[in-house]
């Protein structure tokens, strides 16, 4: 039981923004997962990445950069660093190859003239902010035919988010749900909206 507890159960309050989920920002495959949604969930932006910084500009204490073995192939350190309600901004840390490098995760919009123009984060609307911090949730809780069970909890899932943006993060997953899949998404609402029967059963709600 307590394995389950620790492995299989997550929760999402609402005051939880990226820094709970802050370790998928460091896979590069969750940035193409995220940015694919954040662009077709028409948020404005077309992607989301590391820009390489100075190590020394990452605002945490030096012994937790010290911490990572310098010899280790993929040993990652991310950390989120909120400053107000879901402003926050997002670093990863790495060591590959005996040296240490230091990204700062950014949004990126395109411009007039097409260019990708990065952005902090915290520059973005509040309603964004929360679907990037659920976004490591979508990603966990995709279709995939595995042994690896997952239940997620969240408070207020619909805070900060328009109705229709809410109802597609839950369509989202239940298009990606089968008979194979062992997955599960608990939430509570204010949406009215997503009392829709053609979008769940009666005994779902």
């Amino acid at each position: 039981p307590y394995r389950w507890f620790k492995e299989s159960l997550r929760l999402v309050g609402v005051g939880s923004g990226v820094e709970n989920n802050a370790h998928y920002y460091a896979n590069p495959d969750f940035l193409s997962y995220a940015s694919r949604i954040l662009s077709a969930l028409d948020t404005g932006i077309r992607m989301i990445d590391g820009e390489e910084v100075d190590i020394d500009s990452v605002p945490v204490p030096k012994r937790l950069i010290n911490s990572i073995p310098e010899r280790a192939a993929d040993a990652v350190f991310v950390g989120g660093f909120p400053n107000r309600d879901y402003d926050f901004d997002m670093y990863v840390v790495e060591s590959r190859d005996g040296t240490r490098r230091a990204k700062h995760i950014r949004s990126y919009h395109e411009s007039q003239g097409g260019e990708l123009v990065p952005f902090d984060l915290s520059m973005e609307a509040s309603g964004t902010k929360r679907l990037i911090g659920l976004i490591p949730m979508m990603f966990d809780l995709r279709g995939k035919a595995d042994s690896r069970e997952r239940v997620y909890v969240v408070d207020e899932l619909d805070r900060c988010c328009h109705a229709m943006l809410t109802k597609k993060i839950v369509e989202l997953f239940l298009e990606s749900c089968s008979r194979r899949t062992r997955k599960q998404l608990i939430f509570t609402t204010h949406d009215l909206f997503l009392m829709d029967q053609s979008l769940m059963r009666r005994d779902e709600m």
